[in-house]
């Protein structure tokens, strides 16, 4: 014989979750909001008081500069916010994971960044070509703030894993406002002068979030600068040998593809040349990041011998 009881089911919400996931929520979405007006803002002002030409020029000088650290940074939000939400708790975690993120990024789009401010008509030519180059001077505007872009990015990762959203929605809200207002200030002197505002309104506002990233994380400035020392060093040798390179370059017919390549690998081994002679105190503040390299390599080379060796 079977029995069979029927069973009770009740639907109960937790008050006190409820509303702070709705606050959480709302936070969230009017800081997307005033950071999607931040974004375009600069181009409503082009598209409104300058030409369409203008705003072609523009809008393809800003997508090639956003293009390497959009692509760093959508891959380390998809991947990163997921896992670090599950230590929302441990401020040192957190604090560690953070000025990491900042030194890979100084690391890589420093150094990047300068390298492509230095050969910024050769790579508008040869991705674009010939009939860009009026992009050049707002491109190499955009580009210096390349770095300060992502650094708003990865504060405000840090803000939403913590449950900071409105404190940081309101920065946003006054970074909109200033993009617009800087870009009215600089139209007048066409689309260089809107990257100009921009760019100043990214840099006050970039600043803003790392303070208040470093307040809620309880860290300080002078860690914070301590991650940037070879971004900042490495971007240095990079503007230096480039420059120097180029110009030695320049009286003799080089195409620009095969400019860009030579420069490019001799930028590599002369940084790694210059990094054997780095101070053991900074070889060890970066060890964990070499361990991390080498790591990665031994895995693939390991795969590689495995598929075509063995």
């Amino acid at each position: 014989y079977g029995f069979w009881e029927r069973g009770h089911f009740r639907l109960r919400i937790d008050g006190s979750d409820a509303k702070e996931l709705l606050c959480f929520g709302k936070g969230l979405t009017v800081g997307r909001l005033f950071h999607t007006v931040a974004l375009r803002g600069d181009y409503f002002v082009v598209g409104r008081w300058l030409c369409a030409v203008d705003l072609g020029l523009y809008t393809r000088a800003y997508k090639l500069m956003e293009l390497p650290g959009s692509l760093f940074i959508r891959a380390f939000d998809k991947t990163m916010f997921p896992a670090m939400s599950h230590i929302q708790r441990k401020t040192p975690a957190l604090l560690s994971i953070y000025y990491k993120s900042i030194a890979v990024l100084a690391i890589v789009l420093i150094p990047s960044s300068a390298f492509v401010f230095v050969l910024a008509p050769e790579l508008t030519t040869l991705i674009l070509g010939e009939k860009w180059i009026g992009i050049v001077p707002s491109f190499r505007v955009l580009l210096i703030g390349m770095f300060g872009r992502e650094c708003l990015r990865v504060s405000d990762l840090m803000l939403r894993v913590k449950g900071v959203t409105y404190r940081s929605a309101y920065r946003k809200m006054m970074f909109a406002l200033l993009v617009v207002a800087g870009s009215l200030i600089g139209v007048g002197y066409g689309i260089s002068g809107v990257a100009i505002g921009a760019l100043a309104a990214l840099l006050i506002t970039t600043s803003n979030m790392i303070s208040l990233t470093l307040r809620v994380l309880e860290g300080n400035y002078r860690d914070f600068f301590q991650q940037l020392m070879l971004g900042w060093l490495m971007g240095g040798i990079v503007v230096f040998f480039t420059c120097s390179l180029k110009s030695a370059l320049d009286p003799v017919y080089v195409s620009d593809f095969s400019k860009i390549i030579l420069l490019l690998f001799a930028n590599i081994i002369i940084v790694f040349l210059v990094a054997r002679f780095f101070p053991e105190s900074m070889k060890a503040r970066y060890s964990w990041l070499t361990q991390a390299i080498k790591q990665k390599l031994y895995t693939h080379i390991s795969v590689i011998k495995r598929r075509f060796i063995s």
